[in-house]
């Protein structure tokens, strides 16, 4: 399956995927890429800060929790 690495909600599905699939660290870079292409998508930080708390980054989950 070709992903267009533009369309944020492409990408934000695909780090939803892989954080099911437990590929957390993976699904932070696809979330991340979601969130360059379109930071407006609240619901793509708030599953960025879930996977940063996966990976015990209380710092940076904060972040995303605060927008």
């Amino acid at each position: 399956m070709s992903l267009n690495k533009n369309n944020p909600h492409a990408l934000y599905i695909k780090g939803s995927i892989l954080f099911m699939q437990n590929n957390i660290e993976q699904a932070i870079e696809f979330y991340k890429k979601s969130i360059h292409a379109d930071p407006r998508i609240l619901d793509t930080h708030y599953l960025l800060g879930i996977a940063y708390l996966k990976t015990n980054n209380t710092e940076l989950a904060a972040k995303e929790f605060q927008l």
